[in-house]
């Protein structure tokens, strides 16, 4: 009996204990909820206290939308949940009774639906009410977009809205299911558009000043790990060169040689730290020194939430001495009041090397036919005997094809060898081999992984970056990987705010010229012949002598010396230059809200950086060899004595600097009138700054890379070398420290009246630096701005005008400064010692000069803001001009003070400018077409009187003196008049009278040459064209140069003497020289000639009219193809989105003005770098969780 009792009790224990699992308290699942969406929830007191929901309800993860979720725990027990704002939702008691449909009597109609926006994606949040009724009913859209409106009364319509959004209207009618696309809302004067003044935030309709900004969509439309790429062309007035890490923005101010050029850079409110008084780069290009260098990334593209670059004086005067070059603001990203929000992204980029057949140089043929030509006219003899005083031959080795053409002389060879021998090397060509060999593919890699949310009390944003960059030449790389942690923190019932950030950059770069040595001309440094071959036709390495002829190295070889064959193959794994970098930033702000329009702030900044070159030539490595070999005698007893030391060679440099910058604040930001109609904004403060470093360089000899050992040597002590002279031991060691305090004092104001349509600003800066350069007296000088803004579309008479959707006038006028860092108000001292008493001397670098103060440049800016077309095409139109003064500059100076020169602040110079913008939106429906539109002009003249034309013609043809009425950048040239019947070069004086090369340079006067206009571009820009068709989206990316000159390379190492020594050039020009009357009538090459005159031949044809081209171009930089997979496809998925996208960059030049087949950015002779870059394919993913 017991037995059959048991048997039911156990069941229902088992079945209870299954259904009181299946159970879990309400106020326990909307905890989970809290923990996997972030969601935030709030409702009366002890209301969920005794309600339960099915456990299997509560989610796991985030495959269902939130509301999805909510409907299923809270609906069965009869409670509501209204949105209240971005995930936050209020519960409520559903007391609308079991009858709740379409057949309820109390309402008149129940409409659903749903809201998206352009490409899909749910809105949250949209306003949804009546329209036709003076009470209107409304319901905000939920987190899927959806929403259900109950109306009491009988309406119309139902009226969409939403901050950034077209409002929609959409008829009732019988319907009750309405869904909405929303299109964006474009504006310009009228947006929420934030501009960054790095101090402070301003709508973007109250700023006066000229401002550039640049979003985190336009940044990531490239995919390039430099980040001038990414910005190249998007700003008007910004001018920037990736080839060279060239950012300049209006131009330059200054004409002095060691006052900076380059903007300041600003991140998230402070100035970065600048290493030995060197402008913070955004960009570093690894150390081969060649546009083909590796990329090191110092900021994390991705991190960047927008860039502003503050253009006229009321834009950066607030930034004091340092802002005359213009700044760039860079805001990073920061976490908002969301869910946790997981983002990655990745992008893989591959390019093949440049063609190499493109490359300048003569074909093999021509460059023997060449040298058979310098062997005929004497300019190069055999050399196979020594000087009598000289221990043995020290000559260079002789060419292979030159070789063959002395063995004949000598008597070693026949002609019939010798002219198949040439045959031979003329039919050789080592482009393919230099491409198989010494180059490869470039390619790069990109990781990015961020994480951001927060909750009512604080906000966080988190990311990591990896970055790789192979460039094309072998044994070249660089890696960089950036983390940043953003955090926001709301205190004392939100009356405080505290921001803190940090910062880590890591860069390592790997560097070996070996490739680029082989693709130059020279000879002596490891340069190849186009005939010369890196491998044989068995694949072996072909090992050539450099440094002396064959015969006297394989001698010495025979003698124990170390091999003293050069192959570049071999010294891509001999030597190593390796630099590594790591930067801390560290950043705080303490905000105490003081009253509703008043704060003040506390912050600070803490900045590191060190760097640790080590330069590593093996003892393997050619440099090091001949270096050992040099320094290798005998005794008297026969046995060897190193000079100089066995093994490697270490350079290192070590580079240690810190930044900190502390700064009080007070903001305020005060609505006035009786219906705030009017606004002040109003801020000032004071900071207080260090910078220090200390560097040191050494070199060590006989390194031991596996021991990490060196010799030990007398730095100044010298060695017996082959030559049977003695030579010293070159001290490389230098060490530096320096420290340079700030003490500044600032305000920015600006008054806002009759909610917008009239705004005033001002802004006054004192500057107290300790740099060596001025007196305190001369350095506490204001420089200040100000600036003012009407904005025309709010005046009565132009509210309802169709000619102007917005029309807005901006003025400003201000003094910014720039420091003197080339000169000094102390005594410069150099100490050194004396190589043979090893005695202390000490030499004067520089004077004191207690005059110095900053370089000031006042500028005028007015501006024009322009949108018409409902505000779908946008012009903003910038006229601006520039005026230097104090203007550091060397002058002469009374010798008998013991130097003949004296830098003061006395020269001035001026620029003006046009900066336009255009947006336009010509197409808005499924498919859509944006156009960028951007055009920069610049101009600069020097005014200075003092800088009168100068009488000497080379001062002209050299360009390195500033002449009044002309740029800083001049170009003057010889008037052509072409080569007389001996192949010499000849030239027109202004009346037409022609000058012979013999003529000396004083037969000419600066009136004979001619102006031929500007080095560098005075007008730049770009056009970006975006279309989208549903989630597919197209782009192409276009910049363009105009306006400049450069003069092409021809004759460069021409043989000018005889007997020549030296490289001889590889250029195709060369092959096209003159060789015999009649000659002159179709090439303007002056022939070979050993006469005194050749020079002067030689150099006006370099420096004439005929060879200066135009260099506007215009280029076709990217194009690039993006699909956003549909919020649809995503539903049953974790991703929130996704996209894919390939581009393409580099596609060349769609125009270029000369018609010489030369690209103007890439015109460096002899040398891969003057070739245009392949076109680099890129795929990127980006996830959002």
């Amino acid at each position: 009996m017991k037995t059959k009792l048991l048997v039911p009790i156990v069941c229902l224990m088992s079945t209870t204990g299954s259904f009181a699992q299946k159970r879990a308290s309400l106020s326990q699942a909307l905890s989970e909820v809290t923990r996997i969406y972030g969601t935030k929830f709030s409702y009366e007191e002890g209301l969920i206290r005794d309600a339960f929901v099915n456990s299997e309800h509560i989610p796991k993860n985030k495959r269902l939308p939130v509301e999805s979720v909510l409907k299923e725990l809270l609906y069965p027990n009869n409670y509501l949940f209204l949105y209240v704002q971005n995930n936050y939702f209020t519960i409520i008691r559903d007391s609308r009774g079991k009858k709740d449909n379409d057949g309820d009597e109390r309402f008149w109609k129940i409409i659903s639906g749903r809201v998206k926006d352009s490409k899909g994606a749910p809105l949250v949040g949209v306003t949804v009410m009546s329209d036709g009724y003076a009470v209107r009913t409304g319901v905000t859209t939920s987190s899927d977009g959806s929403y259900t409106l109950r109306l009491t009364n009988p309406a119309d319509a139902l009226i969409f809205s939403y901050m950034g959004m077209e409002p929609q209207r959409r008829v009732i009618g019988s319907s009750d299911q309405i869904n909405v696309t929303m299109e964006q809302v474009v504006n310009v004067l009228d947006d929420v558009e934030v501009v960054s003044m790095g101090y402070t935030s301003l709508p973007k309709e109250r700023a006066t000043g000229a401002f550039g900004r640049v979003t985190a969509k336009q940044l990531q439309e490239t995919p390039s790990i430099n980040i001038l790429e990414r910005i190249q062309g998007l700003v008007p007035g910004v001018y920037v060169d990736p080839r060279t890490n060239a950012i300049k923005i209006r131009g330059v101010n200054t004409f002095g040689s060691d006052t900076p050029r380059d903007p300041l850079i600003v991140i998230d409110g402070f100035p970065m730290a600048e290493t030995v008084d060197a402008r913070f780069s955004l960009t570093d290009k690894g150390n081969t020194q060649s546009s083909g260098g590796a990329i090191l990334s110092r900021i994390n593209p991705n991190d960047i939430e927008s860039i502003t670059v503050l253009k006229d004086a009321a834009a950066s005067s607030i930034w004091g001495a340092k802002a005359a070059n213009g700044v760039i603001v860079i805001e990073t990203k920061k976490g908002r009041n969301t869910a946790p929000s997981v983002n990655f992204g990745t992008s893989l980029s591959i390019a093949s090397p440049a063609d190499l057949n493109k490359m300048d140089r003569m074909s093999s043929a021509q460059y023997i036919d060449l040298e058979k030509q310098l062997v005929e006219e004497g300019f190069i003899a055999d050399n196979i005997v020594k000087n009598s005083w000289d221990p043995f031959n020290i000559s260079k080795p002789h060419s292979e094809s030159l070789e063959w053409i002395f063995r004949v002389k000598r008597g070693t060879a026949t002609e019939q060898e010798r002219d198949a021998a040439l045959a031979r090397l003329a039919a050789a060509d080592n482009r393919s081999q230099l491409k198989d060999y010494l180059l490869q593919k470039a390619t790069s890699q990109q990781y990015n992984l961020s994480v951001s949310g927060g909750a009512n009390k604080n906000t966080y944003f988190v990311s990591a970056n990896y970055n790789k960059d192979v460039p094309v030449f072998r044994a070249n790389k660089a890696e960089s990987f950036n983390t940043t942690a953003n955090l926001t923190n709301m205190l004392f019932n939100d009356r405080v705010k505290l921001a803190t950030g940090i910062t880590y950059n890591y860069g390592n770069s790997i560097g070996n010229s070996a490739a680029i040595n082989a693709l130059s001309s020279n000879i002596s440094s490891g340069g190849l012949l186009p005939y010369e071959q890196l491998k044989d036709d068995n694949g072996n390495n072909i090992r050539r002598y450099i440094q002396f002829r064959p015969e006297i190295m394989q001698d010495f070889e025979k003698k124990g010396y170390l091999d003293w064959a050069y192959n570049p193959i071999e010294e891509l794994d001999a030597a190593s230059y390796n630099d590594q970098s790591h930067r801390l930033r560290m950043h705080m702000d303490i905000n105490t809200k003081l009253t509703s329009w008043a704060d003040f702030s506390v912050m600070g900044q803490w900045q590191r950086e060190l760097e640790n070159q080590e330069n590593i030539d093996g003892v393997n490595s050619y440099g090091q060899r001949n270096m050992i070999n040099i320094g290798t005698t005998f005794n008297d007893k026969g046995n060897y004595v190193y000079g100089y030391p066995m093994g490697g060679r270490l350079g290192i440099r070590n580079y240690n600097g810190s930044q900190y910058l502390f700064r009080t604040q007070l903001n305020i930001n005060k609505p006035l009138g009786a219906a705030s109609e009017h606004n002040l904004n109003f801020l000032a403060g004071a900071e207080w700054k260090q910078n220090s470093y200390r560097s040191s360089t050494d070199a060590y000899l006989g390194f031991n890379a596996d021991t990490y050992s060196s010799a030990v040597i007398n730095p100044r002590g010298s060695y017996k070398t082959i030559y049977g002279w003695d030579s010293y031991f070159s001290s490389n060691t230098s060490i530096a420290k320096n420290r340079n305090r700030a003490l500044s004092y600032y305000s920015n104001g600006a008054f806002s009246a009759f909610n917008g349509k009239y705004v005033l600003s001002g802004s006054i800066r004192f500057d107290d630096f300790t740099l060596v350069g001025a007196s305190r007296s001369k350095r506490g000088k204001p420089l200040w701005s100000i600036g003012g803004k009407w904005d025309a579309k709010k005046e009565n008479f132009l509210k309802e005008s169709k000619w102007a959707d917005a029309l807005g006038i901006r003025m400003t006028y201000g003094v910014n400064g720039t420091l003197p860092t080339g000169a000094n108000r102390v005594v410069v001292i150099n100490t050194s010692n004396d190589l043979i008493t090893n005695e202390v001397t000490a030499t004067i670098a520089s004077p004191a000069n207690s005059q110095i103060s900053w370089e000031k440049v006042k500028t005028f800016n007015v501006g024009i803001d322009y949108g018409i077309w409902n505000n779908r095409l946008q012009f903003n139109l910038d006229y601006y001009t520039k005026k230097s003064s104090d203007i550091i500059y060397d002058f002469p100076y009374n010798p008998t003070y013991g130097w003949t020169s004296l830098k003061f602040n006395s020269s001035t110079m001026e620029g003006h400018g046009i900066d336009l913008g255009m947006s336009a939106i010509w197409l808005r429906s499924k498919v859509e077409w944006k156009t960028l539109f951007n055009f920069g002009y610049n101009t600069n003249e020097v005014t200075d009187s003092r800088f009168k034309s100068p009488t000497r013609v080379l001062d002209y043809i050299t360009g390195t003196i500033p002449i009044v009425g002309n740029a800083t950048d001049y170009m003057y040239a010889y008037r052509w008049a072409g080569l007389d019947n001996q192949g010499r070069s000849q030239i027109y004086k202004q009346n037409g009278e022609i000058v012979s090369a013999d003529a000396p340079a004083t037969a000419l006067t600066p009136e004979d040459l001619v102006k031929v206009g500007r080095t560098t571009p005075p007008y730049f820009g770009g056009l970006f064209n975006t279309f989208s068709y549903r989630n597919f989206t197209l782009g192409v990316r276009i910049t363009y140069e105009m306006g400049h000159v450069f003069r092409r390379l021809s004759v460069q190492n021409y043989p000018d003497y005889a007997p020549y020594s030296g490289a001889i050039g590889l250029q195709s020009d060369l092959a096209k020289r003159w060789r015999q009357p009649g000659d002159e009538a179709f090439t303007n090459v002056p022939g070979l000639n050993k006469a005194g005159y050749q020079y002067n031949s030689l150099s006006r044809y370099a420096n004439s009219d005929v060879l200066v081209i135009s260099g506007s171009n215009i280029r076709l930089q990217q194009i690039d193809l993006g699909y956003n997979f549909p919020f649809k496809m995503l539903e049953r998925t974790p991703f929130k989105s996704v996209n894919v996208n390939a581009s393409v960059r580099n596609l060349g030049l769609i125009w270029r003005k000369n018609k010489d087949g030369i690209d103007p950015s890439y015109r460096t002779l002899n040398n891969y770098s003057n070739l245009p870059p392949s076109p680099t394919y890129f795929m990127s993913l980006n996830l959002s969780f």
